[in-house]
């Protein structure tokens, strides 16, 4: 927190330490992402095609999001 006080630049071992320490967020922040964006594309379908959403296909979702930011 100092650091950018200061303004130190962040380096790549400083964004890969981050990740590394909060795999979790990295890993559920796609997976939500890709929650809401199944419910609005079944919502705008038919409201009533939203029980037909699953929680075991949340991983698989967020997978397309995660690939984008992968590969520009």
């Amino acid at each position: 927190m100092t650091d950018d006080i200061q303004g130190k630049k962040k380096t790549l071992k400083d964004y890969t330490e981050w990740m590394f320490n909060h795999v979790t967020i990295v890993v559920l922040i796609p997976s939500f992402l890709g929650a809401i964006w199944q419910i609005l594309e079944l919502s705008s379908i038919n409201v009533a095609y939203i029980r037909f959403f699953s929680i075991s296909q949340i991983p698989i979702d967020g997978t397309p999001l995660w690939q984008d930011s992968c590969h520009p």
